[in-house]
């Protein structure tokens, strides 16, 4: 995996095209915008970029991304406390399973609270901001949310 430093608040444009060997500029033309945009015309709220905008670059290229959630839980309300599907340690082992075995896009929080995106090749994690960490240095800075896992769609 080749490392990038993002420019601006595009921490998944570059996450996304570290996993996919490509430039961001590439990325940013067959997405069509900039991540500065409004969703649709008549909203004024402004958006960045979207994982589902990368799920379907991806699948041009004939790669499926899949969500491996960190801990996942079954929740009967939303924003409800939910009953995590395996214990903890479980949960951690197969996640990291998983992040090892399949290079991915990881979503996660930094520690001011923030939703950030890198990029893992299976060794090691790229941060886009311009470090790259081992998996022990990053678990213990950031939260964790998702991974992203990219495998060839048969």
């Amino acid at each position: 995996m080749r490392p990038l430093r993002q420019v601006g608040d595009s921490c998944l444009l570059y996450s996304a095209a570290m996993l996919l060997d490509e430039t961001p500029a590439r990325l940013i033309k067959e997405l069509g915008h900039d991540g500065k945009r409004q969703p649709w015309e008549g909203n004024t709220t402004m958006m960045n970029y979207h994982i589902e905008e990368i799920v379907d670059i991806a699948l041009k290229r004939g790669l499926a991304l899949i969500e491996i959630s960190a801990r996942p839980a079954n929740r009967n309300v939303d924003n409800a406390p939910g009953i995590l599907v395996w214990s903890p340690e479980k949960s951690d082992a197969r996640f990291l399973d998983y992040i090892t075995t399949y290079p991915s896009i990881i979503i996660c929080y930094t520690p001011q609270g923030g939703k950030h995106a890198v990029a893992c090749d299976m060794e090691k994690i790229y941060d886009p901001r311009g470090k790259i960490l081992d998996y022990e240095s990053f678990f213990r800075k950031y939260v964790v949310e998702s991974a992203w896992i990219m495998m060839k769609v048969a």
